[in-house]
């Protein structure tokens, strides 16, 4: 017996043109694609973009998805695929990035009085990966994804997905101030960074 899980129950829900239901999907996942959209682009607006699109597709896409099927892995498959077209876009047309444009109060003044801050160390380490290895390390750090399920998000090999973690860590590892004796001390490093990064951005 197929065991239907309750976002595969808004998915019919919707598809009967129910669309509170496709409202309730929005308020249960869009907080963490917004997020998880924002530290692979390093980008408000991008991020922004990537959410909004995240949802049209989703809705455009709901004959073809399957309800028994976990829908975390088709969203964040999609964010990687909307993420990857923003960031080639920026490429073309560079745009200055500012982490505090949210909030028009400025720094509060503990933040002045930082003489590093770790979000935007952590942002600038971000954005100096390459594209792929930085999608896994915020997949498998921030999103707590197992190699398996990064593999089938991203459409490769577990090997593949091993080498730019591997890589991506020696690389983050490099940027950022402090040093890391073991993976488990880059994780709980970065679980605070990650914390700290999206203090700011518990709303859209």
């Amino acid at each position: 017996m197929t065991t239907i899980t309750e976002d595969g129950k808004l998915i019919l829900r919707i598809r009967e043109g129910d669309l509170e239901a496709l409202g309730e999907l929005y308020d249960h996942h869009h907080l963490d694609i917004y997020r998880t959209a924002l530290a692979i682009t390093c980008d408000h607006d991008s991020a922004e973009k990537v959410l909004q699109e995240c949802f049209l597709r989703l809705n455009r896409s709901i004959h073809s998805l399957q309800p028994s099927h976990p829908l975390k892995s088709w969203l964040y498959r999609e964010v990687v695929r909307l993420s990857y077209a923003c960031v080639k876009r920026r490429r073309r047309w560079p745009l200055s990035l500012d982490w505090r444009h949210r909030n028009p109060k400025g720094p509060s003044p503990r933040s002045k009085t930082r003489k590093k801050e770790p979000q935007q160390e952590l942002i600038n380490a971000l954005e100096g990966l390459e594209f792929y290895q930085r999608v896994v390390i915020v997949l498998y750090y921030y999103n707590s994804l197992v190699i398996d399920d990064i593999a089938g998000i991203m459409g490769c090999s577990l090997g593949i997905v091993k080498s730019r973690l591997y890589y991506g860590r020696e690389n983050l590892r490099r940027r950022l101030s402090a040093t890391f004796a073991t993976p488990s001390e880059i994780r709980g490093e970065l679980a605070v960074r990650f914390q700290e990064l999206f203090l700011q951005n518990t709303e859209i």
